[in-house]
C-alpha cells in the first residue's frame, strides 16, 4: 500500500475567480495581494498502481497544473 498527495492549481493566465472572490472577502489590513485556490487528493493505492494514469482522471490538464507528493 502506497499514499500520495496530487495537489492542483490553475495554470497561469487561467482566471482564478474562487482566490479573486476570497481575496476580495478578507479584512485589508492582512495585506494579501493574491490568493489562489487549488485542490488536494489523498490517495492510498496498491502498490503497482499507476499514479500518473490516476491523476489524469482526476485532473483537467488544460486547466490545472499538478504535483504528486509521496505521503
Amino acid at each position: 500500500m502506497k499514499k500520495v498527495l496530487i495537489t492542483t492549481k490553475l495554470r497561469d493566465g487561467i482566471k482564478d475567480v474562487q482566490g479573486d472572490a476570497i481575496l476580495h472577502t478578507v479584512d485589508s489590513d492582512l495585506k494579501i495581494t493574491h490568493i489562489s485556490v487549488g485542490a488536494s487528493y489523498y490517495l492510498e493505492l496498491e502498490d503497482d498502481a499507476i499514479v500518473d494514469d490516476i491523476a489524469a482522471v482526476l485532473v483537467n490538464d488544460l486547466l490545472y497544473d499538478y504535483t504528486i507528493r509521496p505521503i
